[in-house]
């Protein structure tokens, strides 16, 4: 059984058919963990610090509040959140701790632009398939992707960098992957998403169409000509347009 983006039900599934799985949720959690990632890549990353508590988090922000609060688990920019525009006394009513262990860091902010690798990993082989330029909203809100050319991309030695700094994280791993990072006169690792990710699907195509460059968004309510809808609920669609050149 194959499970691109894993859950506990796939498990429950696998289990019940007496069928293997390729991707379990105890290894997407462990994988996905972002402090585990973060104390693993120790070249070319932003600052980061774990929490230990509210009065830890408070004294930091208090001296110096650039950073995002982020938590160890999440996606789509919806467990980050960016210190110079929240008030320190709005994090007083978070739980620092999950099952025991510290489930907040915090994360140098660094000003620039958000790009990301699409990768697959075959045992000890690793291809990157997929270039893009992060859309966001109010600078951390995921919101789609301008899937480039991948010839464009220039940081090769710090994808090589990251990529053997990360080598134990995925030694029995096989298969989606992205790297997400920030350039601002050079690149700054920011986290792996071990999983199929929302560029996985649109690059893809992108790559099977022959297109050079396109755009992906999500929750789109207004479709324009020959956009391809790859998901629609109610009247938001996700849809991949083809872009010039």
């Amino acid at each position: 059984m194959w499970a691109g983006i894993p859950h506990p039900d796939a498990d429950k599934l696998a289990k019940e058919n007496n069928v293997s799985i390729n991707y379990n949720w105890m290894d997407f959690l462990k994988l996905n963990n972002k402090i585990m990632q973060k104390k693993t890549i120790k070249r070319n990353t932003p600052e980061f610090i774990i929490v230990q508590d509210f009065t830890h988090l408070k004294n930091i922000l208090a001296k110096d509040n650039e950073f995002f609060l982020k938590r160890n688990l999440g996606s789509g920019g919806f467990t980050s959140f960016d210190c110079t525009k929240i008030k320190i006394k709005y994090f007083k009513k978070f739980n620092f701790k999950e099952n025991g262990k510290l489930c907040f860091y915090l994360e140098r902010k660094i000003y620039g632009t958000p790009f990301s690798i699409q990768l697959y990993k075959d045992k000890n082989k690793i291809i990157a398939f997929g270039y893009t330029k992060q859309i966001t909203e109010d600078g951390y809100f995921f919101k789609g992707n301008e899937i480039l050319d991948l010839k464009n991309f220039k940081e090769i030695e710090f994808l090589r960098d990251i990529l053997e700094q990360g080598k134990t994280l995925f030694k029995h791993y096989n298969g989606f992957f992205g790297l997400d990072f920030i350039f601002n006169n050079r690149a700054y690792f920011l986290e792996f998403n071990v999983r199929l990710t929302a560029a996985t699907i649109p690059v893809l195509l992108t790559n099977a169409f022959g297109w050079k460059q396109s755009v992906y968004l999500e929750n789109e309510t207004k479709l324009k000509k020959n956009d391809l809808i790859l998901t629609n609920t109610e009247d938001k669609y996700d849809i991949l347009r083809r872009a010039n050149g």
